[in-house]
């Protein structure tokens, strides 16, 4: 499943994850693979934010070819694993445990 984005900022970003969240939440389609698709490298810190949830991010470069930056593996299963319980067949108590957020590193100094 692909998700096509016009610009490359981040709202749009934040945008294509929310989209994705509610495309996956509200189908029977098992995925394999999802994809933010912009038409320029996002940010660095919005493709680690993409790639969190396991997905992939796609984008054009200069003379127009594509290139796909793909998430980890282990952040992906949460797309081709079976489907998460929902709270109307699962106790209460069922908790579902997302990967964690990366450290951020202290910025450089500048000489």
């Amino acid at each position: 499943m692909i998700e096509a984005k016009s610009r490359v900022n981040h709202a749009k970003v934040r945008e294509a994850l929310g989209q994705i969240l509610d495309y996956c939440h509200n189908t029977t389609t098992q995925f394999t693979r999802v994809t933010a698709l912009f038409p320029h490298t996002p940010a660095e810190g919005d493709v680690a934010m993409l790639h969190r949830y396991g997905i992939d991010v796609l984008h054009r470069d200069n003379v127009g070819a594509f290139h796909r930056n793909p998430a980890p593996e282990a952040a992906r299963l949460v797309w081709s694993a079976t489907p998460f319980p929902t709270s109307a067949t699962t106790p209460s108590t069922t908790a579902i445990t997302l990967p964690q957020r990366p450290t951020p590193q202290p910025p450089g100094r500048i000489s």
